[in-house]
């Protein structure tokens, strides 16, 4: 609760593991589940004890009413059709506990520390009956830390926490062992695995399995039907982006490398991006709408 005046009714958490966790009242109720002050720290903290092998929503409250919920970040919610609570997926293999992390309330992730958001699409793939994992140098290259979760679709994904300006080598496993490693292709490869600098809150590429390049199937679908303007092109400080038919969920300038280089939320279907912050380049201007469609073009920042 760092830079937060912390309400006198206290800080609880809210989400559809209440009942599980044996609260009363159901789920969402954002007065039965207070956290506990970790001495005169801003940390507030809880144990609960629910059933692994599945995907939970929350957010915290800094006080007992609903409307006193922490307005999530882009980055870590749940996102798909406008869904802005924050998830995790737990599994029981990490000594039967899953540790979030003191992530600061209204942010992305603790004290010092960036969020990275992995993806992969498995459409090209039979997946494992030991699920898809994501190998990492922050956990040691564990084949069983990092599950990966999908929302009913190809695309499998987690969120990870590095420590800011590290740089963290990742690859995909279709299972849990390293037998079952991608074969990542020489444009993304650095010694053996894919790199990405943690200077930044990221939602990454989301690429197929042993691929560069987003890849659009079952799980994300081209939209040769919602072509999407991109003006000016070129420009120095702002671009205008539009769908001609759905309203746009985000807005990525992905380099021609494949990396992510700014992310941007909204839900309309114009949506004005500053990109002064991007270096000079060729970009690809990747649009996904509510529905899950993915329009690219390219823009050239000067």
């Amino acid at each position: 609760m760092a830079h937060q005046v912390v309400n006198t009714t206290g800080v609880h958490i809210v989400g559809d593991f209440q009942t599980l966790a044996g609260f009363a009242g159901g789920d969402w109720i954002s007065s039965s589940t207070p956290m506990t002050q970790e001495g005169t720290s801003t940390i507030y903290t809880i144990v609960v004890d629910i059933p692994a092998f599945q995907k939970y929503e929350y957010k915290f409250v800094n006080g007992i009413q609903f409307y006193e919920a922490e307005f999530v970040p882009y980055e870590s919610r749940v996102g798909y059709n406008f869904n802005d609570n924050r998830w995790l997926y737990v599994d029981s293999l990490a000594n039967d506990t899953t540790f979030v992390g003191a992530i600061l309330f209204g942010e992305n992730a603790p004290i010092g520390k960036k969020l990275i958001r992995y993806y992969t699409n498995m459409y090209q793939e039979t997946v494992s009956s030991n699920g898809v994992h994501v190998i990492t140098s922050t956990s040691n290259f564990d084949t069983t830390a990092n599950w990966m979760y999908t929302f009913g679709q190809d695309l499998y994904e987690t969120i990870l926490y590095a420590d800011s300006g590290l740089t963290v080598q990742y690859a995909f496993l279709n299972g849990n062992s390293l037998l079952n490693m991608e074969n990542i292709p020489s444009l993304c490869n650095i010694q053996g695995y894919r790199s990405i600098d943690a200077t930044r809150d990221t939602l990454l590429t989301k690429v197929c399995f042993s691929s560069c390049e987003y890849c659009s199937g079952a799980g994300l679908e081209t939209a040769a039907s919602n072509p999407i303007s991109c003006y000016p092109n070129p420009s120095s400080q702002f671009v205008t982006i539009s769908s001609s038919n759905e309203p746009i969920q985000a807005v990525q300038f992905i380099s021609m490398l494949g990396d992510c280089m700014l992310s941007y939320p909204s839900n309309q279907s114009t949506v004005d991006v500053p990109v002064q912050s991007l270096p000079a380049g060729i970009y690809w201007v990747q649009v996904e709408t509510a529905k899950h469609q993915i329009s690219r073009q390219k823009f050239i920042k000067l």
